[in-house]
């Protein structure tokens, strides 16, 4: 689709979103590595503000997964 040789616009066009889960944990290096990679990105008045909340306990999780809709794919994430 893209005729001209560009990595960037490559990479965009080839980017897929699933929202399927699996039930691993998620490795504290891979938290780390996301929230710096957040806390690059560019935004409108250069402030890379975030914030993150881990969840670990699964009623918690599941209570807030139908406080937000209900959405189940919130309560069946890999638990961390």
């Amino acid at each position: 689709m893209n005729d001209a040789s560009n990595p960037v616009i490559d990479l965009l066009l080839s980017h897929r979103t699933i929202r399927t889960f699996k039930p691993d944990p998620v490795p504290d290096e891979h938290v780390r590595l996301a929230v710096a990679a957040g806390q690059m990105a560019s935004t409108s008045s250069a402030v890379q503000a975030y914030s993150l909340i881990r969840v670990r306990d699964t009623s918690t999780r599941e209570s807030l997964a139908e406080l937000a809709g209900p959405q189940p794919k919130i309560a069946q994430c890999g638990r961390s």
